[in-house]
């Protein structure tokens, strides 16, 4: 019997391996076999799911800085989101995150000059809400052409909602917009699970009107909604029918206000089971950035350096509400592993400094904690919370 099942086990590895070293996407059956088949050896699973990585990315490393626009007032009620529907009159949670309308267009600017001399290859605007109306694409397309007038080889991403017509995704395009954020987040069977006041195929289409503008992809997925191990294959598979260019790997973070309930898939995310999603998402998507998002230092800890060998990209300096590790400590675990950094701008990179005047850098010492963002943190240029800015001042 133990003959049999090495021999089962040499097979598909075997079968992995090719396939892997042709770039060549796996099909359902395999994907889910990278999930839940225990006799597949993990060590054995990323040495595999790292060829693809190192064939399209080699030993680059993409860091991405996420702006929050816009926080709280959102109408929608994703239940994973601190930011959701009705939380203001939620009596536990309506403090838990620091509200504001748009952030001024100077202030955006100047975090895009911080994400720029960080050394942030992609720098994501993320606002909440159902989707732009009329002011708010104006708004976003200021943006997009004046942080591309000044930072014209800074990648830059925008997250904001739905989309309705290919007209205003046409706009954006022509601003100068590379590259659109609309997460899928889990399968269209559970999907009603997750969120009431849009649908799955709300989303779809949004993703067909951004391809139709010839807008690259960003989509991903947040494991650990009560999904199972089938919907995350549904949905790696159609990410890559879609041929999508970025996909963002978030584990679910269990924010103040949210309303996901404990299930079995979320007690399943131990550190070698995300190891394995993140397998399944690189030979189910060979050509794709492997994005690591929300929940890396949670769920990964010291075990984020065995992720890298499959992912080629990161979050740094936290994300919408929640903090994460920083850019000095991210920084150092990168260049510890010997990967390199991708980044355009050249001018004496802050990195270099903030790791030099950081002490509790340290790769061994990542803290899971679930800590909220400040509102220093949000809004760092504002006139009433200028701590980064004095903080530059000073170095």
């Amino acid at each position: 019997m133990k003959k049999l099942q090495s021999s089962k086990e040499n097979t598909v590895i075997k079968k992995l391996r090719r396939l892997a070293s042709d770039n060549t996407p796996i099909d359902s059956e395999l994907a889910l076999m990278v999930l839940d088949d225990l006799s597949l050896d993990l060590t054995q699973l990323l040495e595999i799911a790292s060829k693809p990585r190192q064939y399209y990315f080699a030993k680059k490393i993409q860091i991405h800085i996420i702006n929050n626009l816009r926080n709280g007032y959102c109408p929608e009620d994703c239940s994973y989101c601190a930011q959701r529907k009705n939380l203001a009159e939620d009596n536990v949670a309506k403090e838990s995150i620091f509200r504001y309308t748009d952030k001024t267009e100077d202030e955006v600017l100047k975090e895009a000059k911080h994400a720029w001399e960080s050394g942030a290859y992609r720098y994501c605007l993320v606002s909440a809400g159902r989707g732009p109306n009329k002011k708010s694409l104006d708004y976003y397309l200021r943006l997009i052409k004046k942080i591309k007038e000044n930072y014209p080889k800074m990648e830059l991403c925008l997250s904001a909602g739905l989309l309705k017509n290919l007209a205003d995704t046409k706009r954006l395009a022509e601003a100068g917009l590379n590259r659109y954020n609309h997460n899928l987040n889990t399968s269209p069977d559970n999907y009603s699970k997750i969120c009431t006041t849009h649908t799955y195929q709300d989303r779809i289409l949004t993703l067909e009107l951004l391809q139709s503008a010839g807008i690259s992809l960003c989509s991903g997925l947040i494991a650990g909604l009560g999904e199972n191990s089938s919907d995350l294959v549904h949905l790696a598979l159609e990410l890559a029918k879609r041929k999508v260019a970025s996909i963002p790997v978030n584990f679910f973070l269990p924010v103040q206000g949210n309303t996901v309930e404990q299930n079995e898939f979320l007690k399943k995310l131990e550190p070698d089971f995300c190891l394995r999603i993140l397998c399944m998402l690189r030979l189910t998507n060979p050509q794709a950035e492997i994005r690591l998002a929300a929940g890396r230092e949670l769920y990964l800890g010291e075990r984020q350096s065995e992720a890298l060998a499959v992912a080629n990209s990161l979050f740094v300096n936290g994300y919408l509400n929640v903090q994460g590790s920083d850019l000095a400590e991210t920084t150092k675990l990168i260049e510890n592993l010997g990967y390199e950094i991708e980044s355009y701008y050249t001018g004496g990179s802050s990195i270099k400094k903030d790791i030099d005047n950081s002490e509790e850098a340290d790769t061994h010492d990542i803290i899971p904690a679930l800590k909220i963002k400040t509102k220093e943190q949000l809004r760092p240029f504002h006139e009433e919370n200028s701590l980064l800015s004095s903080l530059q001042t000073k170095k």
